[in-house]
């Protein structure tokens, strides 16, 4: 099998988490105000940047470790485009509960900005690379 939309939907979930974890610790140990996404400094967006690149790497990699799905570049662009439509998925119902719940959160102004859809450039390729890398291994001569 070349891909596995339950186990990719799976992994999404625990992508999205760990970077959601990642920029809220970072964010906090640095003394960031978080209650405003036109608040976040440049180096938040370039912390992102890094952390989306290397935890996108190694879910792909746990992607792959499953025997039936055969690495290859397409499997993996399809993998981070998973994760990319379910961390949408999931920003616009957080987005909306957090404003439900009176806070003054405008998705617009995240999704509005070009380091944004760097991050979900850098997902795509990162997976789409690794599972090029990994596939390479099963090109018969």
């Amino acid at each position: 099998m070349k891909y596995n939309f339950k186990r990719a939907l799976g992994l999404s979930v625990l992508l999205y988490l760990s970077t959601f974890v990642v920029g809220v610790a970072v964010g906090y140990l640095s003394g960031q105000d978080m209650s405003s996404m036109d608040n976040l400094p440049d180096s938040m967006w370039y912390v992102g940047m890094v952390a989306a690149v290397i935890l996108s790497a190694l879910f792909t990699i746990w992607y792959f470790r499953n025997i039936t799905i055969l690495p290859s570049a397409k499997s993996g662009f399809l993998f981070g485009l998973t994760a990319i439509v379910l961390g949408s998925i999931l920003d616009l119902a957080l987005f909306s509960a957090g404003n439900a719940g009176g806070a003054n959160m405008d998705l617009g102004l995240y999704y509005g900005d070009y380091r944004f859809w760097v991050i979900l450039v850098l997902v795509v390729a990162t997976a789409k690379y690794v599972g090029w890398y990994k596939g390479r291994k099963n090109v018969v001569a």
